[in-house]
């Protein structure tokens, strides 16, 4: 089958699913404004929007004579509000739609003019597919009821993330971009309230983005900074590195549309504490692989933190439910599975 993944090349989660498809023995070609590095995959440069998305129709219409050369079986658009919007713009069909998050949880507030076209666009595809039952949720809620919406996790390679002894230490590690949705502040206030209690934690905050100076100048202020690291943006290798290290992972999120990051510490053997927001109560048992606490909640967060750092035992017991729980349920090879069934249903009703 030939795949046309319509995508930010950029993004791992990009160029996962096309080395997925690609391995299966799917022909996957990506039209994107950047290439998608690493994966073989065949590469169409599409430019990237103007201020204003003025010269959408002009990318569109590339985008629509690259789709009647290549002759896909079927095209797949990640990120409604960017790709998505762009491929219903090139009348590519049959058409998947992908919903990520923000594309439907915050480009339609920001105007009755971007609500309407994302409507439209989803509107425009033969599927959608959304990570998790509270972002097909959302979709449905924007999309016509004759489009289909189906629960595709963004599953993890359990074999990469496999589960690993403890490493003794009292690591706190949030694998998520800096930035202020995901909670890095609510972090550094509960690491000081732990550590007056006299647990001796650490922090490391994972990953690149906008929060990442003031993140270190509040680590300063709050006197964390020797016991805080920022190591900025990794590789997969490192995360999984800084990931066994671990005690406890931590995703305070303040929105959050799934939660691979979550999964990955799960995977890995370590308990994790999230908000109870969004799509996260989906992929933490509360209790069992994890603790689920309020949203910007510091002292919970603080007290369910402090909790579980003093007890190796239920660490141990939860980290091992954790693994368990995504081979059962978030594996990568089962992901791949229903996608490449949504594409054959597509397919056959194209």
């Amino acid at each position: 089958m030939t795949v046309l993944l319509v995508a930010d090349g950029a993004s791992i989660h990009t160029r996962r699913w096309a080395a997925g498809l690609a391995a299966r023995g799917h022909r996957v070609i990506v039209a994107s404004e950047t290439p998608p590095d690493d994966t073989g995959a065949e590469w169409v440069p599409l430019a990237a929007p103007r201020r204003g998305r003025l010269n959408l129709p002009a990318v569109a219409r590339a985008l629509a004579a690259a789709a009647r050369r290549l002759r896909p079986d079927v095209v797949h658009a990640h990120y409604a509000s960017h790709y998505g919007i762009l491929a219903a713009a090139a009348g590519c069909r049959p058409l998947v739609v992908s919903v990520w998050g923000a594309d439907v949880e915050v480009f339609p507030r920001r105007s009755v003019l971007h609500r309407r076209i994302l409507q439209w666009a989803l509107g425009r595809a033969d599927r959608l597919t959304a990570t998790s039952g509270h972002l097909a949720q959302v979709a449905r809620a924007l999309a016509p009821a004759t489009v289909p919406v189906e629960v595709v996790p963004f599953g993890v390679d359990t074999a990469f993330f496999a589960p690993a002894p403890p490493s003794g230490e009292l690591v706190v590690v949030s694998n998520k971009h800096l930035e202020p949705v995901y909670g890095g502040d609510l972090l550094l206030e509960a690491l000081a309230r732990v550590r007056s209690q006299g647990i001796p934690a650490r922090l490391a905050l994972l990953g690149g983005g906008s929060q990442a100076d003031a993140l270190s100048r509040r680590a300063k202020a709050l006197a964390l900074d020797d016991v805080v690291d920022l190591p900025g943006p990794l590789p997969p290798e490192a995360v999984r590195t800084w990931l066994v290290r671990a005690a406890v992972a931590a995703y305070p999120s303040y929105r959050e549309s799934f939660g691979v990051a979550t999964l990955e510490a799960s995977a890995v053997g370590r308990p994790v504490i999230a908000s109870r927001v969004g799509g996260l109560p989906e992929v933490v048992v509360d209790g069992v692989t994890g603790v689920l606490v309020p949203v910007g909640d510091i002292a919970a967060l603080a007290a369910a933190l402090a909790e579980l750092l003093r007890d190796p035992a239920r660490r141990a017991v939860m980290g091992a439910a954790g693994a368990r729980w995504v081979r059962e349920h978030f594996a990568w090879t089962a992901s791949l599975d229903r996608m490449e069934a949504v594409y054959r249903e597509v397919r056959g009703s194209g």
